[in-house]
């Protein structure tokens, strides 16, 4: 994606959480038969007593549960990040106990889940440690600096129990403050969840000096919590009146959801993390920065990530594709439909900048032209559908240490190629309609089709889930027209994509430029001793085009001898045709050949000089959300 992704001023609303109390009772032990009746089955307690070990300890207290052997089990991955990390590898310390203290057994039945046998009172104790020191949207981190919990991570489910109600109880370091989307009160510890899958989709962040910019709009609370770490702190004022200016933009499309109560926005600014990252949740979103706040370069992508994670509060959170909710947290759950899911929102997070009024118009078209060059740069684009990337996507984002493969020319990005599907189909049934209808009256409808009008189809929350081919039917029936040809194309196909009609709806052209550069080499040579042996090569370079192998010794360029010189040449960008090379390979000649210049495609966007007055007005209410 091209955006990936404390202060002392006086401020309008300030919220500062109160210092951790001493926790519940309901995770810790048994309670009274009184209380059962009311009280939930399961408990979860976290405590984390020593920051500095990076450990979370957990107790789950299952409560009438396990007179049979009772399964608890850790998830492979989470929801939203479509890769199979498993979680497990970071528990530790595991141990159970029946309601009077009395050790259970404990066995390991796959490499996520651990069975303890039953209880004769039916009441299980069940304790684990977890290792955290990952800052990301995936993972969790504790240190003596603070806590952020993701809770896939970190919360085991009890098996055949997932759609139970859960307590959570929270006791953290002594001074600390703890916020997540669930509280209520500065001195809130103890949340409830009507499931596991709302538990794992609720993170919360702990610290000694947690402080939340609020406001309001449509009648609902806003909270930014902005964490940032490293020598250089400044001011929050400008970010909370940015992030504020998006949420009335996004909400004007389709209103706040009926069921939020409040949303929280957690934005960490760390300096030296592994990069930049953003993931959506029900009722909050987690950012995290690898750059300070002030940092000027870094600012419009933190704008974009805000955007494209607070819209998921509709799409993906609640309308969502079928595969998405309740999940299988044991293995992949495939689905075609990311292209919707995470590509037309990152289509929505740039129009959505211009909408706010964060961005100028010209920015807006920079970064159309920009994505459009970069799909059509893309050697995949022309042989993998969006839909096939959205179900492969737990092949291409996978975790490292990570085989070769020649995923560079096979893999297409769904988020890339979906926003710009997402552009062109909303600008073809403006077209198509004389601009009375858009791609934001198809998300009205899914709105209203599949959540604001639908009960729960399941036990995981409100809404059902949708097809491929509901959606189709949502642009069929907005339009008043049969995309399906178009579907088949573009979505399902690889056909080249009709920019021109798009465009033009909107008094726009599009010009592709073809520049030819040599590729960069990739290669790093040992010339010692008048030879010439390849030491590495890098995967997308000419050298590895050419077919060169680590070890190899190039003995002849073209007619000639391999010279200093000439091997500059034959690696520099400058060179302007395919140069033959022999070399010496395990004692034998082999001819190869080093690729000549690629192209690279550059996109234009203009206003048509022949634009028709209903062509500036279809524009202008696009670019403004009418």
């Amino acid at each position: 994606m091209r955006r990936v992704v404390r202060t002392n001023c006086l401020i309008l609303a300030l919220l500062v959480l109160a210092p951790a109390g001493s926790g519940s009772a309901v995770a810790q032990s048994v309670e009274p038969a009184r209380r059962l009746a009311r009280d939930p089955s399961l408990g979860y307690l976290l405590r984390m007593p020593e920051p500095s070990t990076h450990l979370f300890h957990v107790t789950i207290t299952a409560r009438g549960l396990g007179a049979a052997p009772l399964e608890f089990q850790m998830p492979a991955w989470s929801p939203g990040r479509y890769v199979i990390y498993d979680f497990a590898r970071n528990v530790q310390d595991v141990a159970a106990a029946d309601g009077a203290g009395r050790p259970l057994r404990v066995t390991k039945t796959d490499k996520q889940t651990w069975r303890v046998e039953g209880s004769p009172s039916g009441d299980v104790v069940f304790k684990y440690s977890v290792y955290a020191n990952n800052l990301s949207g995936t993972f969790s981190q504790l240190n003596d600096r603070h806590a952020c919990v993701n809770g896939a991570s970190v919360y085991m489910s009890v098996v055949g129990h997932k759609p139970d109600p859960i307590r959570l109880t929270i006791e953290p370091p002594e001074g600390w403050k703890v916020l997540n989307a669930r509280s209520k009160s500065s001195d809130q510890h103890t949340f409830d969840f009507a499931n596991y899958d709302l538990l794992i989709d609720t993170p919360t962040a702990a610290a000694p000096n947690l402080r939340a910019r609020s406001f309001n709009v449509d009648g609902v609370d806003y909270r930014v919590v902005v964490q940032q770490f490293g020598s250089r702190s400044s001011s929050t004022d400008r970010y909370v009146a940015d992030v504020e200016s998006i949420v009335r933009a996004e909400n004007a499309l389709l209103g706040p959801p009926p069921d939020l109560d409040g949303y929280t926005f957690f934005v960490y600014f760390s300096p030296g993390e592994d990069g930049s990252d953003g993931m959506e949740h029900l009722a909050s979103s987690l950012i995290v920065r690898g750059h300070p706040l002030d940092s000027g370069e870094g600012y419009e992508g933190l704008l974009w990530v805000t955007a494209h994670e607070f819209f998921h509060l509709w799409n993906v959170k609640r309308i969502r594709p079928v595969e998405l909710g309740p999940w299988d947290y044991t293995r992949e759950n495939y689905t075609t439909s990311l292209w919707i899911a995470e590509g037309i929102t990152s289509y929505y997070a740039d129009l959505f900048l211009r909408r706010a009024g964060v961005e100028a118009d010209d920015d807006f078209f920079e970064s159309i032209a920009e994505g459009i060059a970069r799909y059509e740069n893309t050697p995949a684009h022309m042989k993998t559908s969006v839909e096939q990337a959205s179900f492969d996507t737990w092949l291409n984002f996978g975790t490292y240490p990570r085989q070769r493969t020649n995923a560079n020319r096979m893999a297409l990005d769904y988020y890339n190629k979906g926003s710009i599907l997402g552009l062109l189909l909303d600008l073809e049934i403006r077209g198509r309609t004389g601009g009375s209808r858009s791609l934001d009256d198809v998300f009205r409808l899914m709105w209203s089709r599949f959540y604001v009008g639908e009960t729960a189809a399941t036990y995981y929350y409100k809404g059902k889930g949708y097809t491929g081919g509901d959606f189709l039917a949502a642009v069929n029936e907005v339009a008043g027209a049969d995309f399906g040809p178009w579907f088949e194309k573009y979505v399902s196909g690889v056909e080249p994509l009709d920019y021109a009609t798009a465009f033009a709806a909107v008094g726009i052209e599009i010009e592709l430029q073809r520049r030819y550069e040599g590729f960069e080499a990739g290669i790093r040579l040992d010339g010692s001793n008048g030879h010439f042996r390849v030491r590495s090569i890098e995967e997308d370079g000419s050298a590895a085009a050419a077919g060169l192998r680590r070890d190899d010794v190039i003995v002849r360029i073209g007619d000639a001898a391999a010279t200093v010189e000439s091997v500059r040449e034959l690696f520099g960008r400058g060179r302007s045709s395919p140069v033959s090379i022999r070399v010496l390979r395990d004692g034998a000649l082999v001819n190869l050949t080093v690729p000549g210049p690629q192209y690279t495609v550059r996109c234009v966007l203009r206003r048509r000089a022949d634009a028709t007055a209903d062509a500036d007005a279809r524009r202008r209410a696009w670019l403004n959300g009418r």
